[in-house]
């Protein structure tokens, strides 16, 4: 189910701290990071039927975790939950790099790890709902541009796909 703990924030680059209690098994295992936990990949939340979910897609991942959320993640769970009336919320980010202040990126030699892309093909092939909180933005990293391809793979026109909200 949904974490405990409410707010997050992590330096650029961090490592994420590993969880302090017991964490959900689905939810261990949906979230991924790197070895070092330093990018995070996907962060899962459920509360209902995990595999009918939404899918986020931001700049860069902040400091949240299996164990603890922040403002953004609680509040686009919430969103799914109420309002899109899916089970589940995957957040997916086009660069891989832990950090709440996008402002950081232009100091970081490696803002996404390939492993990232992969993952943003993997859960983005399924979803419900597509929301996308991306900015265009002078560091986006490949994974923006296959994720449009993607998209307009899927659906041919993703600008008219039912199953994408674009927001």
């Amino acid at each position: 189910m949904l974490p405990v703990a409410k707010t997050a924030t992590a330096a650029i680059g961090s490592s994420a701290p590993p969880p302090r209690g017991t964490v959900d098994p689905l939810i261990a295992e949906r979230t991924v990071f790197n070895t070092d936990r330093t990018h995070r990949f996907t962060l899962f939340r459920y509360w209902g039927n995990h595999d009918d979910f939404a899918c986020g897609i931001s700049m860069n991942p902040s400091g949240a975790a299996e164990d603890v959320g922040d403002p953004t993640v609680d509040g686009m769970a919430r969103r799914a939950r109420e309002h899109w009336g899916v089970g589940a919320y995957y957040q997916l980010n086009v660069m891989s790099i832990r950090g709440t202040y996008s402002s950081d990126l232009a100091n970081t030699a490696v803002i996404n790890l390939p492993e990232n892309d992969e993952w943003i093909r993997r859960v983005f092939s399924v979803p419900l709902l597509l929301v996308r909180l991306i900015a265009i933005h002078k560091w986006a990293s490949r994974s923006f541009i296959m994720l449009l391809s993607c998209a307009r793979g899927r659906d041919n026109d993703w600008r008219q796909s039912s199953r994408i909200l674009i927001g």
